[in-house]
C-alpha cells in the first residue's frame, strides 16, 4: 500500500470506484437502479431508482453503506413517483461536512433537516436529475463542477 501511495495513487478514490461500480451493478441487474452516478470530485452521489416499491428500504441500505465506508458529502436519490413526478431524497453525514441538505430541498420546494430532506419535482426522471445537480451547484458552489 505504501509504493502505490508513493506513487501517486488515490486508494480512497480506487476504492470507492471499485465499490460504487461492484454495488451499482448489482443493484442495476436486479433492476433497482437505473442510474448511480459519482458527482463534485467524488463528494456526491446521484442515484435514480425505477421500483419505487422497494424504493424505501433500499434507499435506506444504500445511504447507510455510503455514508459508512465513505466521506460523501451528499447522496440525492432520484425516485419516479408517477408519470412526470420524481421525489428527491437528500442525506448527509453531517459528522463529515457542513453541508445542510434542507437547503437543496427548500430551493426544490420541498423541506426536512439538516441531515434529511426531500422534495417532489414535475418532470421525468431526466429533468429531476439535471435539475437536483443545479441545485447542488447553486447551493454548494464550493463543491465544485458535476
Amino acid at each position: 500500500i505504501a509504493d502505490l501511495i508513493s506513487r501517486g495513487i488515490d486508494l480512497r478514490a480506487s476504492m470507492y470506484q471499485t465499490w460504487s461500480m461492484s454495488l451499482a451493478n448489482i443493484l442495476k441487474a436486479g433492476g433497482l437502479i437505473a442510474n448511480s452516478k459519482p458527482m463534485f470530485s467524488n463528494q456526491v452521489v446521484l442515484i435514480t431508482l425505477r421500483d419505487v416499491n422497494n424504493a424505501e428500504s433500499l434507499s435506506e441500505t444504500i445511504i447507510n453503506q455510503l455514508i459508512a465506508c465513505f466521506d460523501l458529502k451528499i447522496i440525492a436519490i432520484i425516485k419516479v413517483q408517477e408519470t412526470a413526478k420524481c421525489s428527491v431524497s437528500f442525506r448527509t453525514n453531517s459528522y463529515l461536512s457542513d453541508i445542510d441538505v434542507s437547503k437543496l430541498a427548500v430551493d426544490l420546494g420541498g423541506g426536512g433537516h439538516h441531515y434529511m430532506a426531500a422534495a417532489k419535482i414535475d418532470g421525468d426522471c431526466d429533468y429531476a436529475k439535471k435539475l437536483t445537480i443545479e441545485t447542488i451547484q447553486k447551493i454548494y458552489p464550493n463543491l465544485g463542477n458535476p
